[in-house]
């Protein structure tokens, strides 16, 4: 079972993906963050950038949606969401593949410069799309640079999302990775 703090981070998270707040993830929901993506981008419908950004936005709610769609009604409520976590967190294997694509997949889009490391206006533009408040972005980004140098490496997200996932300390500063829960 997901502890009290991970359910929050949790359904932090959930949020983050309701595109439409409607309390349920759907395929419509990742149409409008790749809209959002693409807006922010300037890469039109039908580009080959736009194209793969859709692809692989669609591959990872369809990924979901297999795992965590236990009634079959190609949603996902926050129960489903609680209960696709608690699986994924006790399979190391399936976890580090899930979490890797994920990295991969902010790097690929947020990694404007593409220099494998985001930067804080990166990072912010993370925050844009996803619908964080960016007031908290400066204290955030200064608290996940755990080397001090201005950049979020891969490897430092990696273990940044472990924590997010893993931690039950509430000081751990993964769990800002998505701003405030």
């Amino acid at each position: 079972m997901v502890s009290e703090l991970q359910q929050r981070k949790f359904t932090k998270l959930f949020s983050m993906y309701d595109a439409n707040n409607n309390g349920v993830l759907a395929k419509d929901d990742f149409e409008k963050i790749i809209q959002k993506i693409a807006e922010l981008r300037g890469w039109k419908q039908g580009s080959t950038e736009y194209n793969t950004l859709f692809d692989k936005y669609i591959f990872y709610w369809q990924h979901i949606r297999d795992a965590a769609d236990k009634n079959r009604d190609d949603t996902v409520t926050l129960e489903e969401w609680f209960a696709y976590h608690e699986k994924l967190l006790s399979a190391k294997d399936s976890y580090e593949e899930q979490v890797g694509t994920l990295a991969a997949l902010v790097y690929d889009v947020f990694d404007a410069d593409n220099d494998g490391q985001l930067n804080i206006k990166e990072f912010e533009e993370v925050f844009l799309v996803y619908n964080i408040p960016r007031v908290f972005v400066p204290y955030i980004f200064s608290r996940l640079d755990l080397n001090g140098d201005g950049l979020l490496s891969k490897q430092e997200v990696l273990q940044l999302l472990y924590e997010f996932h893993f931690s039950d300390d509430p000081e751990a500063p993964g769990n800002l990775l998505f701003g405030p829960y």
